[in-house]
């Protein structure tokens, strides 16, 4: 690589400019989006030259711009999805709890520039129901092996047991 050569023409380089649009929906429809944690939600995001023709490619990001107690406003990536023919739709079910406003990000390619979605969409996600296991495990102490999984095993004098607490979402599926 040259680098004299390339800040020499840096300011030469210039890309085209984008406009990044979003779309949120559920099933069954909300205005403003309010769905439960866990539920899919569907997104269609479009984005074009703002003048001029030509189609971008290349990678776009879902963002939710959360709020902690701290006062701050810390964005949480939600995924990275790749433009076919200039938009992307799907679902996802990875939105985080809480209300915040939700845009999608264009990263740019070596032809067209960055963008955003604007506005932000609001969105309000309501905690799901848990559901709680609780499971007494029995291990050999020698072979290290379960021997049994209830909450009602008899306690042998030469056996291993271990309290096991799961917490699962409604689903009966592990929490991340």
């Amino acid at each position: 690589m040259n680098a004299a050569n390339l800040v020499k023409n840096w300011s030469s380089v210039s890309f085209a400019p984008t406009a990044t649009t979003l779309s949120l929906s559920t099933t069954p429809a909300t205005n403003p989006i309010t769905l439960t944690h866990g539920q899919p939600v569907t997104m269609s995001i479009q984005v074009a030259p703002q003048s001029g023709a030509g189609t971008p490619t290349g990678d776009l990001s879902l963002i939710a711009q959360t709020s902690n107690s701290q006062g701050n406003s810390p964005t949480t990536g939600i995924g990275s999805f790749a433009l076919s023919q200039g938009s992307f739709s799907g679902t996802t079910n990875m939105l985080p709890g809480g209300s915040y406003g939700v845009t999608a990000h264009y990263a740019g390619n070596g032809t067209y520039g960055a963008s955003n979605s604007t506005p932000p969409l609001q969105v309000t996600v309501n905690a799901e129901n848990s559901q709680t296991r609780v499971a007494l495990l029995t291990f050999d102490p020698v072979t290290g092996l379960e021997t049994s999984s209830n909450a009602t095993s008899v306690v042998a004098q030469s056996s291993l047991e271990i309290l096991r607490v799961d917490v699962t979402n409604s689903s009966g599926l592990s929490c991340l």
